[in-house]
């Protein structure tokens, strides 16, 4: 699927504006190895390139600080072909690869990228990968989607941008504790995880598309020893028409911000503050979801605009240690909008304190809050609230000056 910029939101368009988007400096630059080309490879558009790549990884042809421009769109099949350190896989305009998988449950990576790798301007179309139209909220793995994965990055300072990622898998970018992820000016259609962030700190997601997961566009998860994301940005980003949340942070998010993005229609929220509480490695301080920012974005169309959610079935979160629910955050200049019939609500809190908004719109058929008291005691329903700056109608959906255009998030 070829990346288009009239899906991004307006809000994440400055993004794509400002130039320069990967550059290294020219003493690095000199030291690299003569970039491959895949003319040059011998590769005509439309082969399958799986083993002849997988060759070429193996025996060494492909070194660390090499690179790979793909010139034409490939076939392409295969598990774990390792990307070495700061390789940089890239495309000429409108080139990639057509994934294939080779079968429905198999859950294996397509590349694995090593410390320093650069994935540009490629577009990844799983082509066999199943449509079948699923709306609700729990898509059967193997039925429908297919569990592979075509990226997993196993190293820190990963790079991906200016790329398309289509088909329903798994995931299209699945992050194993790597830090200084960046992924900027990137398109997603479709996939149950669309991008999973496990551990890893100072995370950066900007000018990106997250549209029609069957699960989460984001969902951050923590390592099996509890390590969770931290310092996390979301920035100029627009998720829309996901079939669970846009944001998922049932991994933690602590210290994290969410800046200048636009969820709309997601089919339960834009966001989901979530922290569980099933084992003690869930009670690690960089798991829980506090000191969390979010700004100047909007909320359209979605039964919720934020959520924030406690699950302690086994009551391991208690009177001793429930400080560490999720606290400490705050919505500011922002607009939750409904223009549906069913309506919405901005923040729907089932557990959580110390939870504030400032200078918030509410718009249409949208009330301002919910709280539950789910499963979480005390302190949980203090300090909650905040200040509405504006309210009324919804803003137009068609035609003339002002009118919301929900196929960009803006007004026209």
């Amino acid at each position: 699927m070829p990346f288009s910029l009239n899906r991004i939101s307006s809000k994440a368009i400055g993004i794509f504006l400002a130039g320069g988007l990967w550059a290294a400096d020219a003493g690095a630059q000199a030291l690299r190895p003569p970039p491959f080309y895949s003319s040059g490879l011998g590769w005509s558009a439309g082969q399958d390139i799986s083993s002849a790549l997988a060759d070429l990884l193996s025996n060494g042809t492909f070194k660390a600080g090499g690179t790979l421009v793909l010139e034409d769109t490939y076939k392409i099949s295969g598990s774990n072909l390792r990307l070495p350190e700061n390789f940089t896989l890239t495309a000429e305009k409108g080139a990639g690869l057509d994934v294939r998988t080779a079968s429905a449950t198999d859950t294996s990576a397509l590349f694995i990228l090593s410390s320093g790798v650069t994935v540009d301007n490629v577009a990844f179309d799983v082509v066999n990968a199943p449509e079948t139209g699923y709306s609700g909220a729990k898509p059967v793995p193997g039925t429908d989607y297919h569990t592979k994965r075509v990226l997993v990055v196993e190293g820190d300072g990963v790079s991906v941008q200016n790329s398309a990622f289509s088909g329903n898998v798994s995931m299209h970018i699945d992050v194993h504790n790597g830090d200084r992820f960046s992924l900027s000016s990137s398109s997603f259609d479709g996939g149950f995880y669309q991008v999973r962030i496990i551990g890893g700190d100072d995370a950066k997601v900007t000018g990106s598309h997250f549209r029609k997961s069957l699960g989460d566009g984001i969902k951050t998860t923590a390592t099996p020893a509890g390590d969770g994301p931290e310092r996390m940005t979301v920035a100029d980003s627009f998720f829309e028409r996901n079939n669970r949340d846009g944001l998922d942070t049932a991994g933690g998010f602590k210290d994290g911000q969410v800046r200048n993005s636009v969820f709309y229609g997601n089919g339960v929220s834009g966001i989901d503050i979530k922290s569980l509480y099933k084992s003690k490695s869930d009670l690690d301080p960089s798991k829980q979801n506090h000191n969390i920012r979010i700004s100047g974005s909007e909320f359209i169309d979605s039964p919720n605009g934020v959520v924030v959610t406690v699950i302690n079935r086994s009551g391991l979160l208690n009177s001793s240690n429930a400080h560490l629910m999720p606290h400490g955050i705050k919505v500011i200049d922002s607009i939750f909008e409904s223009n549906t019939s069913q309506g919405g609500r901005a923040f729907l809190i089932k557990d959580g304190y110390d939870i504030r908004w400032e200078g918030i719109s509410l718009l249409g058929n949208i009330s301002e809050m919910r709280f539950l008291g789910a499963e979480a005691p005390s302190p949980s329903g203090t300090s909650i609230g905040g200040t509405i700056a504006a309210t009324g109608a919804p803003r137009r959906r068609t035609g003339g000056p002002g009118a919301f255009q929900p196929e960009t998030g803006s007004l026209r």
